[in-house]
């Protein structure tokens, strides 16, 4: 990567912003994530993830914390 400063601006902290600002955090992008809900909810709606997902969590290095508690 050139020694540009890179900078995102990410709109929505589910699953998929979530992803895209850890993403871009780990290859040197300075993130700013938005989300309009005040808290974290520990309730959502189900979440079924393919292999090819599951190879992302790994690859960010949060499968572990992401699966914990699933089914």
């Amino acid at each position: 990567m050139s020694s540009t400063a890179r900078h995102a601006q990410v709109i929505g902290a589910g699953l998929g912003g979530l992803t895209a600002a850890a993403a871009l955090a780990q290859r040197g992008w300075t993130v700013e994530l938005h989300e309009r809900d005040p808290e974290i909810r520990a309730i959502g709606a189900g979440i079924y993830l393919w292999s090819n997902g599951l190879s992302v969590l790994r690859a960010l290095g949060v499968f572990d914390e992401a699966v914990e508690g699933a089914h």
